[in-house]
């Protein structure tokens, strides 16, 4: 599924409290750590990566009763009608797709996704009259009555496969720290940038300049995302000609 515009908020987390405590590579026992932290480092982990990432991967969101109006539509004159509609957010999945008109819930083979986001209404089998959406609606009437409409659908990108032992490796960092374990124990101070030990001097990076560069301090996880960026800036842009047609792919739920 191709990637959607930036989101605006994070929907599910990136990892589970399963990969996390299940993590060979994090060198301790995670679940020695209470549940409750476990569970805000994930998401504190999953948040800052979202961040870090442009927002590409809000995860599986669900967007519940949208109720279309003129500015989701195209082709209404006036209150008329229309076969394609604008869903508020994408990439849309489109077997979770649910529309209700007029309080009837609609049969699936009734429309079908295409681009991403947009719904169209489809032809019935043996000819039937194509599935057209209106245009208007009184949303001050409650849903299910005539008049009115709405779509449910779940919609957003996951993260990518390749991000789950970066994010773990994150998250562990954020739960020691949030719990009063070793980690909060023995942290040094946040503003501390070099320290001498045993005839030894040791140089830190500073945290806040790692968090204005968009680094996180944790090796494999800045590794991760220094590929995404490298990957991203080499790669080559494209061009369409203004008014050339572009063939569609119709999805159906």
């Amino acid at each position: 599924m191709a990637d959607a515009e930036p989101a605006w908020s994070l929907c599910s987390d990136w990892i589970t409290d399963d990969q996390l405590t299940s993590c060979a590579a994090c060198e301790q026992d995670m679940t020695s750590i209470p549940e409750e932290f476990r569970a805000l480092g994930i998401t504190l982990a999953s948040q800052v990566l979202f961040e870090l990432t442009n927002r590409r991967w809000p995860g599986r969101c669900t967007a519940t009763d949208e109720r279309p109006c003129e500015r989701h539509l195209v082709g209404c004159c006036e209150c008329g009608n229309t076969t394609a509609v604008r869903l508020s957010n994408g990439p849309v999945h489109a077997d979770s797709i649910v529309v209700e008109v007029d309080g009837v819930t609609l049969e699936t083979s009734e429309y079908a996704l295409t681009r991403n986001r947009w719904l169209i209404g489809m032809a019935q089998p043996g000819g039937g009259i194509r599935r057209w959406w209106p245009c208007c609606q009184d949303l001050g009437r409650p849903l299910g009555e005539v008049g009115t409409w709405a779509v449910t659908y779940d919609w957003g990108n996951l993260p990518p496969t390749g991000s789950v032992i970066p994010s773990i490796m994150l998250a562990r960092d954020y739960a020691n720290a949030c719990s009063s374990g070793t980690c909060a124990a023995c942290s040094i101070p946040d503003d501390v940038v070099s320290l001498v030990r045993q005839g030894m001097s040791i140089q830190l990076p500073d945290p806040r300049a790692l968090a204005q560069d968009g680094w996180t301090g944790v090796g494999i996880t800045d590794a991760w995302l220094a590929a995404l960026r490298y990957g991203a800036a080499k790669r080559r842009a494209t061009a369409t000609r203004p008014g050339m047609r572009q063939a569609q792919r119709v999805t159906t739920p």
